[in-house]
């Protein structure tokens, strides 16, 4: 087996002892924090393939879906000053209807009368005020899907640093608690050492939260969610708390 694979795992199952916690508090800062971002990328890695299953029967629902639809119209009633993108920079979908915009680097550019679209390469251009999928099914089709598969590593990686800033804040606020009580009481353990075992108590709410994402099952993990796939549960923090507290008492006393 790989050297850096079996530390990786190693730390991962000694995180989640309470036997080791003496040794990764003396764990460098930097050691951890690598640690950390391995964890999360790996993490997400294992998400994405559970969620291929998912993927593909997405996929069949929408072609079901479509074979339902003749005809699909559209009321494109809208006028602009000038073109609008989104975003200013390097955008992907342009709204015009001064028919000063042609299509360049965007995705879609849409005018009041028709869609044009330039997905991997191809280009086309299609009516928007009435579409006939019994002709265009397959079209329409394979350019939804190569829409959806284009937008998975933006969506990727929006989720990654999303997950990433938030399990980082959570993790330096219980330091900095955890660091000021052990000051009242006059322990003698230093903030380093808090803060590595903050990084590697993480694994367990990182393990849950994202590898619970394929499955749907945060209700029963008392999950608040602001939007879909962010998920902050309840019993995944409390747990990494319990794991936190416990390796920290545990140092405290040996200091």
């Amino acid at each position: 087996m790989n050297p850096k694979l079996k530390r990786f795992l190693s730390d991962t199952l000694q995180s989640l002892n309470p036997q080791y916690y003496h040794k990764l508090a003396d764990r460098r800062v930097d050691s951890a924090l690598v640690y950390f971002f391995v964890l999360v990328i790996t993490t997400f890695l294992l998400t994405a393939i559970l969620f291929i299953p998912t993927v593909l029967f997405l996929k069949t629902d929408i072609e079901q879906g479509m074979l339902g639809i003749n005809t699909f119209t559209i009321d494109a009633d809208f006028e602009t000053v000038e073109p609008i993108m989104i975003p200013t920079k390097d955008p992907l979908i342009t709204l015009d209807t001064t028919n000063n915009k042609t299509l360049d680097t965007e995705l879609l550019l849409i005018t009041n009368e028709e869609l044009y679209y330039n997905i991997f390469g191809e280009q086309g251009k299609t009516t928007i005020e009435k579409y006939d999928f019994s002709e265009h099914r397959k079209g329409a089709m394979d350019a939804i899907s190569k829409f959806f598969f284009f937008l998975i590593p933006s969506i990727a990686t929006f989720y990654i640093l999303a997950y990433t800033i938030k399990y980082l804040a959570i993790i330096l606020i219980a330091a900095c608690c955890a660091f000021a009580l052990t000051k009242m009481r006059k322990s003698k353990i230093e903030f380093r050492q808090i803060l590595s075992l903050s990084i590697y108590t993480s694994t367990v709410m990182i393990l849950i939260e994202v590898l619970t994402i394929p499955f749907f099952i945060s209700k029963y993990l008392v999950t608040y969610s602001p939007f879909i796939g962010f998920n902050t549960s309840v019993f995944a923090i409390t747990f990494y708390l319990v794991l936190f507290v416990s390796a920290v008492r545990i140092n405290a006393r040996m200091e």
